[in-house]
């Protein structure tokens, strides 16, 4: 039979094979005494005990009584050692009388425990193994979860939402920005930065002044006029001119902020930009509006839905 060690020093057996007319001991839980402290420390060392009878060996009082139980007459136990570790022990019965052991049986008993001990160690190494590939499984379908639950957020959003890393190369290109700007996000992300659709002579003049305000000389060809100004600033935010890639300019309300790590260096940055094209469609008839208000000759009213003078 195969007998278990268990960590609080009591065991179970838990493979056996015997012969109908005896006593089986599966899924019986032995008391410590039966396997004291004393024990472990010499089988963990190789020890190898052998019993011809239990009538005339030295065997403790409490062991004739449990072996009596049991029906066994004589036996030979071989540890099951993991490296320093017993794992558990190998147990051989003779349950119809005494019996003297040959020197070449316990050799085999000790060749079997090494084997079964080889071969526990594999089961118990593809078993950790499986619980890691299983849980590891589940991490990466809970991140392609959070991923797509991400990716759908940025996508719900009105504004055009990018993210950089600290190479500046293009990560997160949402929907919006697939819209207005006109290319597909597998054309940009880790393909491109955004100098991609910036006007280059207007990075060019911001770097100037960026340079005057920082009083160090910046990369006009460069994407430092973002990343240095949100580093220096946690948050930047500036009008800006997008170029789409059908040639489209339009203006755009963008704010830079830097993504930091919990050591807070810098991993990146994400954009957030906002169409002004509306707005600033607005703004021009509102001052048209009141230029002709402002010098008409004629007299004029305007009124809300509810006929109020404004």
């Amino acid at each position: 039979l195969v007998y278990q060690v268990y960590e609080n020093g009591t065991g179970a057996a838990i493979a056996e094979s015997v012969a109908q007319e005896y006593s089986s001991v599966l899924a019986m839980t032995f008391a410590e005494e039966i396997f004291p402290p004393e024990c472990y420390e010499r089988y963990v060392n190789g020890y190898i005990y052998s019993l011809t009878d239990r009538e005339t060996g030295f065997v403790l009082d409490c062991l004739v009584d449990f072996l009596a139980t049991i029906q066994v007459r004589a036996k030979v136990v071989v540890p099951i050692v993991f490296g320093e570790k017993l794992w558990g022990l190998l147990i051989t019965h003779q349950c119809s009388g005494p019996r003297a052991w040959k020197k070449a049986e316990i050799q085999l008993l000790q060749s079997l425990g090494n084997q079964v001990a080889i071969a526990i160690q594999q089961s118990l190494l593809y078993q950790r193994l499986s619980q890691e590939l299983v849980e590891r499984t589940k991490a990466e379908q809970q991140l392609l979860s959070l991923a797509q639950l991400q990716q759908g957020i940025l996508d719900g959003a009105n504004y055009i939402i990018i993210s950089i890393d600290v190479q500046v190369v293009i990560l997160t290109f949402n929907r919006m920005a697939e819209e207005l700007l006109g290319y597909r996000a597998e054309e940009v992300i880790n393909q491109c930065t955004p100098l991609l659709f910036h006007d280059p002579e207007e990075i060019q003049a911001r770097a100037s002044r960026l340079s005057e305000e920082l009083n160090r000389p910046i990369d006009p060809k460069s994407i430092d006029v973002f990343t240095l100004a949100a580093l220096h600033q946690n948050a930047y935010e500036s009008e800006w001119t997008y170029i789409a890639k059908n040639g489209d300019r339009f203006p755009v309300h963008l704010s830079v902020t830097a993504l930091r790590d919990e050591n807070h260096n810098p991993i990146g940055f994400v954009g957030i930009a906002s169409d002004l094209r509306q707005q600033k469609q607005l703004e021009t008839e509102r001052q048209t509006l009141d230029f002709v208000v402002k010098n008409s000759t004629e007299f004029i009213v305007i009124t809300d839905l509810d006929q109020k003078i404004i």
